[in-house]
C-alpha cells in the first residue's frame, strides 16, 4: 500500500516537499493548506519573497562592524564571502564602480525567480504526479492526519509540516521561537540592470535596500525593510517613499532621471518572512500520540534559496520513517507479544500485538525473547537490524557450503547476494521468517553430512518458529527413512516430536488448546490485497473455497508424484510396494536393502529432495508475502541448475523471478512471473534431475557414517 503523507502549506517549501515526493510511486501525497499559488496575503509569504541571490552587492564598514544585526548575519555581506570560491566568475568591485558611501563590493551571475510564475510551475508540477491539493484551516497539526485523500487511518499518516510562521500558533507545534520579520517593498514596472542590494541604509536599523528585477515581465521590486516581531499588515506610506527615494539614489537610470515621480507602481506590498530564532527546523518528530511529523519551516529570507536542499532532506527523512514503519509493522508486535510473556502470560488467547494474536510456535516466542533483551525492549531498532544483517550473512555462508557440497558450480554463488527484496526481508524487517529459513538450511547443512538427528533438531526448531517449515516435512521424512532407515526414522522422529513438547510444556500447560489453535493453524484467511502470488485470479476467486481446495488437492497430488517416482528411487522399490508393510509398522526394507538406500542418500539428494519440495509448497500456496521470498530465493538457483545446466536460462528465470518479487504493490503482470516461475521450475526439476552414481570415495564415506 502507498505511504500517505499529508504536506500542510503550499508556500515554496511545502510544494517543494510535495513535488519531491510524488516522484516516488510508493508515495500518495495530499497539500493541505490555508493559502494556495495566486493568493496575496500577509500570513503567505511565498509570493511575497525575493526569491534571489542577488548579483551585485555593496558593503559599507560602518555596517560591517555590527555582526549581530539580523540582516548582517546573512553571509552575503561578508568581504571573504564562501560563495567566492563556487561562483566561477565571482570578482570583487573596483573601487570607480562603487556606488557613493559604500566601501566595497562584489559581483557575479545569479538568479532571480518569478515567484507568480514559479509558484504556479510547482502546483502544476504536483498535480501532475498525482497530488492532490486540499483548501483547510487547520487548528492542531494532529488534524492533518485525517485529511490524507486516500482515507488512510491518521496514525499511519506522516505529515510533513511547512506552515511557515503559522508553526507559531499552529496546535500541537506552537514554536515560540518563531517570529515575523515584516518586509515592505514596491513593485514598478521600470526596470533595473544590474540588480542590486546593499549592507545598510542611514534610515534605520531595519530598512534595507535592494532592487530586484522579476523574469517574464515580473516587474522590478524595490526593497525594503527587514523589521522584527512587526506584524502590521498595511503598507506605511512615509516608508515606501523612503524606499523609492534610495532606489533611485542607487539606481538613477531605473526613473530615467525623474526621481521617484519618473517610476510607474504597480503595487504596494508587505510580507513576513517566516524568522526562526534557532534557524531553519528539518527534522523528525514523534509525538507522545504517536504522530509521525517531518518539520521543513524556519527559513526566514532565503526559503526559495534552500527550498529544494530542505525538500530533499525531508523527503530523506521521509524515508527513514517509512523503513522504521516497515520494520515495525511485525519487530513492534513481536516485542509486544514477548514482553506480555516475560510479564508472566502463558495463555496463547491472551498474548497480543499491534498486528493481532501470538500465532506462531514457543521456538518463535523464546527466540524473540533473546532479542527483547539484546535491544532494551525492543527499542533499539537499529541494533536489531544489525543482528539481522549477521543473521543474514550467517544464513548465507551456510546456503554456499550446502551449495558446495552438493557440488554445485560457483557461477550459481553470485546469484546468491543480489536480492533487494532479501535483504529487506532480513535486514530492515527483522521477520521471523529469518531464523526459520537459517534452521531450514542449518538442517540441510547436517543431512548433507548424515548427522541425522541434528539435521532433524534444527529443522524441529525452525518449525518452532514459523510452521512454514511443514512445506518440507515429507521430504525429511523420506531422507530420514532412505538415511537412518524405518527403525531409526521413527526414533528421530520421535525426538522432533519430543522438542516441540518440550518447548510448549508452560503454554500447553496453560491452555493446550489455545497454543496448538494458534500455533499452528492451517486455517488461516489471507488479505488479498498482500497477496504475492494469485492476485491475477481476482479477489473473488482468491478468496473462494473452492479454489483453497484446489490448491490443497495438487499439492497432495504433485507431493504423490514426486515422493513415488522421484525421491524414492534410492530405495529402488515401489512406493505401492511399502505402502502395506508401513501400514502394519513394519519396515519395507531388509537390512541389506535399507543400507543400500543409505548409501544413496547423497549430498545432491539432500539439496534436491528438500528445496523441491520447498518450491512445490511455494507453488501451491494460497498466499505469498513478500518475507516468503527468503524460502524460494536461495532454492531456485540450485534447482535450476540441476535441472537444465544451462547458465543463460538458469540466469534468465532468475531474473524474471527477482524482477516479480520486487514489484510493490504485486500486479497481475508480476504474480503471474511469480506463479509461472515456479511452475516452471517444478517441472523442470520434475523431469530433468536424475542422481548420478555414487563415487568410490563417497560410498566408504557413507559405510563409516552407517557403521
Amino acid at each position: 500500500m502507498p505511504t500517505a503523507i499529508v504536506v500542510i502549506g503550499a508556500g515554496v517549501s511545502g510544494l517543494t516537499s510535495a513535488l519531491l515526493l510524488s516522484k516516488s510511486k510508493g508515495n500518495a501525497v495530499t497539500v493541505v493548506a490555508k493559502h494556495m499559488p495566486g493568493d496575496y496575503h500577509i500570513e503567505y509569504a511565498s509570493p511575497w519573497a525575493g526569491a534571489n541571490v542577488l548579483p551585485r552587492v555593496y558593503r559599507r564598514d560602518k555596517d560591517l562592524q555590527q555582526p549581530d544585526h539580523l540582516v548582517l548575519k546573512d553571509s552575503l555581506f561578508d568581504r571573504d564571502p564562501w560563495y567566492a570560491a563556487v561562483l566561477p566568475d565571482f570578482r570583487e568591485l573596483h573601487p570607480d564602480e562603487l556606488v557613493p558611501g559604500h566601501e566595497s563590493g562584489c559581483e557575479f551571475t545569479s538568479v532571480c525567480i518569478n515567484t507568480a510564475t514559479y509558484l504556479q510551475w510547482l502546483l502544476g508540477q504536483c498535480l501532475r504526479n498525482g497530488v492532490v491539493v486540499r483548501r483547510a484551516v487547520l487548528d492542531d497539526v494532529s488534524e492533518a492526519g485525517a485529511m490524507s485523500y486516500t482515507g488512510a487511518a491518521p496514525a499511519s499518516v506522516i505529515i510533513v509540516n511547512a506552515t511557515g510562521l503559522g508553526s507559531l500558533k499552529l496546535g500541537g507545534v506552537r514554536d515560540l521561537t518563531m517570529l515575523p520579520v515584516r518586509g515592505q517593498t514596491v513593485l514598478v514596472r521600470n526596470e533595473c540592470h544590474p540588480m542590486i542590494t546593499t549592507s545598510g541604509t542611514d534610515d534605520g536599523d531595519v530598512e534595507v535596500l535592494y532592487l530586484m528585477q522579476r523574469a517574464g515581465g515580473g516587474g522590478t521590486i524595490l526593497g525594503g525593510t527587514f523589521d522584527p516581531d512587526n506584524w502590521a499588515s498595511e503598507p506605511d506610506p512615509n516608508i515606501a517613499i523612503r524606499i523609492m527615494t534610495r532606489a533611485v539614489e542607487v539606481c538613477p537610470n531605473l526613473a530615467g532621471g525623474k526621481g521617484i515621480d519618473g517610476l510607474s507602481i504597480i503595487r504596494h506590498g508587505v510580507g513576513l518572512r517566516p524568522y526562526r530564532r534557532d534557524g531553519a527546523r528539518i527534522e523528525t518528530e514523534i509525538t507522545a500520540d504517536g504522530l509521525r511529523i517531518v518539520h521543513n519551516y524556519g527559513h526566514a529570507g532565503w526559503g526559495y534559496q534552500a527550498s529544494y536542499g530542505c525538500a530533499e532532506r525531508v523527503v530523506e527523512l521521509v524515508n527513514e520513517i517509512q523503513k522504521e514503519a516497515d520494520t515495525e509493522i511485525d519487530w513492534v508486535a513481536y516485542m509486544e507479544q514477548v514482553d506480555q510473556f516475560l510479564s508472566g502470560e502463558r495463555r496463547y488467547a491472551r498474548i497480543e500485538g499491534g498486528t493481532g494474536p501470538l500465532v506462531y510456535p514457543a521456538a518463535h516466542v523464546y527466540t524473540y525473547s533473546a532479542l527483547y533483551y539484546m535491544t532494551d525492549g525492543g527499542k533499539n531498532i537499529l541494533l536489531a537490524q544489525r543482528i539481522f544483517a549477521v543473521l543474514y550473512l550467517t544464513t548465507l555462508a551456510l546456503v554456499m557450503l550446502c551449495y558446495r557440497r552438493a557440488k554445485a558450480p560457483p557461477y550459481l554463488i553470485v546469484l546468491l547476494i543480489l536480492s533487494k527484496r532479501l535483504h529487506s526481508v532480513f535486514i530492515l524487517r527483522c521477520f521471523n521468517d529469518c531464523f526459520a529459513v537459517f534452521f531450514l538450511w542449518l538442517a540441510i547443512f547436517f543431512l548433507q553430512r548424515r548427522c541425522w538427528t541434528f539435521g532433524a533438531l534444527a529443522y524441529s526448531w525452525g518449525l518452532g518458529v514459523k510452521m512454514s517449515l511443514l512445506l518440507v516435512l515429507p521430504a525429511l521424512a523420506v531422507i530420514l527413512f532412505l538415511g537412518r532407515g524405518f527403525g531409526g526414522s521413527l526414533l528421530v522422529a520421535w525426538q522432533m516430536a519430543l522438542l516441540q513438547l518440550v518447548i510448549a510444556v508452560p503454554f500447553l500447560a496453560a491452555d493446550w488448546r489455545a497454543y496448538l489453535g494458534r500455533a499452528f493453524e492451517l486455517s488461516r484467511q489471507f488479505k488479498f490485497e498482500w497477496t504475492v502470488n494469485w492476485r491475477m485470479l481476482g479477489e473473488q476467486a482468491f478468496l473462494s473455497t473452492s479454489f483453497s481446495v484446489a490448491l490443497l488437492a495438487a499439492h497432495a497430488t504433485v507431493l504423490v508424484i514426486f515422493i513415488a517416482m522421484r525421491w524414492m528411487k534410492p530405495a529402488e522399490r515401489s512406493l505401492s510396494a511399502m505402502i502395506s508393510p508401513l501400514l502394519y509398522g513394519q519396515a519395507p526394507l531388509t537390512p541389506r536393502e535399507e543400507l543400500a538406500a543409505s548409501r544413496r542418500v547423497t549430498p545432491e539428494y539432500v539439496m534436491t529432495t528438500v528445496l523441491s519440495a520447498n518450491v512445490i509448497g511455494l507453488l501451491f500456496a494460497r498466499s505469498l508475502h513478500y518475507q516468503f521470498y527468503a524460502y524460494l530465493y536461495w532454492s531456485a538457483p540450485y534447482l535450476l541448475w540441476k535441472a537444465s545446466r544451462h547458465p543463460l536460462l538458469v540466469g534468465s528465470l532468475w531474473l524474471a523471478q527477482e524482477w516479480a518479487w520486487n514489484v510493490f504493490p504485486s500486479t497481475t503482470a508480476s504474480s503471474s512471473v511469480v506463479v509461472g516461475v515456479l511452475a516452471v521450475t517444478v517441472v523442470m526439476v520434475f523431469f530433468g534431475v536424475a542422481e548420478g552414481n555414487v563415487s568410490g570415495a563417497q560410498s566408504r564415506l557413507i559405510e563409516g557414517k552407517n557403521k
